[in-house]
């Protein structure tokens, strides 16, 4: 990961303490290293919140459950981050109050601060967890997923 400003290392239970204490903002963890997510813009949130729409529509009585980018995603033992919008089928996942677990989609809605980030570092992290099925970048700008 390069550095970055607004990132830094820190142990695993530093990250889930700073986690506990910063309730208005969240931070992915990467292999000891923890990066504040920024904020978004209210265009992103309204697409982040149409595709969790359709998603959850589409799945209904499957079993499958969408989680907003409130829900923290488990990608190995050192790897935590926090997806737009994220699928799981596994009911265990429900019941885990610290991260889901078992992703199976995954979807990051670009934005010029994360764009970078999210088609390169966000996406070796989620096609190395043996999970996940599909990695869907949405482009909001060029009209694009």
């Amino acid at each position: 990961m390069a550095a970055d400003p607004q990132s830094f290392n820190v142990t695993i239970d530093q990250y889930f303490a700073l986690e506990q204490r910063s309730l208005d903002s969240r931070h992915d963890y990467v292999d000891g290293v923890v990066v504040a997510l920024a904020g978004g813009t209210p265009e992103h949130a309204a697409l982040c919140m149409t595709l969790g729409s359709l998603f959850r529509e589409r799945l209904r009585g499957t079993g499958c459950t969408v989680y907003s980018s409130d829900a923290r995603v488990q990608l190995s033992v050192s790897r935590f981050v926090y997806p737009d919008v994220t699928i799981s089928c596994d009911p265990a996942d429900r019941a885990n109050p610290l991260a889901v677990l078992t992703p199976r989609v995954v979807v990051e809605v670009l934005s010029p601060s994360t764009e970078r980030r999210d088609r390169t570092t966000k996406a070796r992290l989620y096609l190395a967890c043996a999970s996940i099925e599909a990695y869907l970048l949405v482009d909001a700008q060029r009209q694009w997923i």
